[in-house]
């Protein structure tokens, strides 16, 4: 299971804060393997002076704030740092104390007010239903449950990656006491993101599914002339999203260079370069010696659209037919697999 929201918590808005000023943020803390210096600030990667000092001692510390006057549907996020990386972070709830224990480099156990410790709960339910095979069960029978758990919303982004079509039903859930309560200008902003992220996730499903004949595309390869997709028509084809500003695109060129050469004059692969300058793609083809063919993807193209291309790289099989075969994003070992499968006989 996919854990979200546990390493970064989540704090929201408390009773009666809407433009307290005198209003503050407590923050108390006993967790193991903290630096003994600690800097706090409203970006993961402050500069000098734009974060707060607060001395560890005894795996503990305390930090306050006054409240900053926000709403609830753009409230302010501070992170906790070691001074290089990001440890944790949190959003700033005026008027709310937070309590955490346990070990920064793992799970913690979250209390304080009456919001925390529902979102304490959320959380001990996360952990504790970890890789169950009935998890969408479990969420939901906890929400019944706990119709006026205000932090029964961060559930929503779990079922959201193992249980898409059971988001309106959980929605359905969730009491009006907390839909339209002070939380509303919230849950109204999360759920419009959140339904609109279902519905873009449903349609790349459709553009990369299995079976569908893909539309031809016409881009310039690295010499500048024209190259259109059905003109490989009769040879399997890896379509290959990439940048050269994508660090796993990059990490993955020894891999694909290796099956390119395993299989050659089996399949053909097309690297399409997006997100970037020219000149920066051609020098990347250069540097990587990258010997399949390579086009170029201008920022005003629909090729990407075409495709429903979210992440990169994003790689897809082709039968000679021009069918999807396969989707992956990322370093899938599963792609190669299906290549030694097509290509291997």
């Amino acid at each position: 299971m996919k854990k979200l929201l546990i390493a970064i918590l989540i704090v929201f808005m408390g009773h009666n804060v809407q433009a307290q000023n005198s209003v503050s943020f407590k923050l108390k803390a006993n967790l193991k393997h903290l630096p003994k210096t600690l800097y706090i600030g409203e970006s993961p990667y402050p500069k000098a002076g734009e974060a707060d000092t607060v001395h560890v001692v005894n795996d503990k510390f305390e930090y306050t704030i006054p409240a900053k006057k926000f709403t609830s549907a753009s409230p302010t996020w501070i992170y906790l740092s070691n001074g290089n990386n990001p440890l944790k972070s949190y959003l700033v709830v005026p008027g709310e104390v937070m309590t955490i224990k346990g070990d920064i480099r793992s799970d913690v156990e979250i209390g304080g007010t009456k919001f925390y410790k529902e979102w304490g709960a959320v959380n001990h339910l996360l952990q504790t239903i970890e890789d169950d095979d009935n998890e969408e069960s479990l969420i939901l029978d906890f929400m019944k449950k706990n119709p006026d758990n205000e932090a029964a919303i961060f559930l929503l982004y779990q079922l959201e990656h193992i249980a898409p079509d059971r988001i309106e039903e959980a929605i359905g859930i969730i009491s009006d006491k907390v839909r339209k309560g002070r939380m509303k200008e919230w849950y109204d902003d999360q759920l419009t993101r959140l339904r609109n992220r279902i519905k873009d996730n449903q349609a790349q499903q459709t553009l990369q599914a299995g079976g569908r004949e893909v539309p031809d595309f016409t881009l310039n390869d690295i010499d500048g002339r024209s190259l259109s997709l059905y003109s490989l028509r009769g040879k399997y084809v890896v379509l290959d999203f990439w940048g050269s500003w994508c660090v796993w695109c990059m990490k993955g060129v020894p891999k694909m260079k290796e099956y390119y050469n395993k299989y050659a004059g089996k399949f053909e692969i097309l690297g399409i370069d997006c997100n970037e300058t020219e000149d920066k793609w051609k020098q990347a083809v250069k540097d990587y010696q990258l010997p399949w063919l390579n086009v170029y993807c201008t920022n005003d193209s629909k090729v990407k659209s075409l495709f429903g291309i979210k992440a990169f790289p994003t790689k897809i099989i082709l039968s000679p037919e021009g069918k999807i075969i396969m989707s992956v994003e990322g370093e899938d070992p599963s792609f190669y697999d299906e290549l030694d499968e097509l290509l291997g006989k």
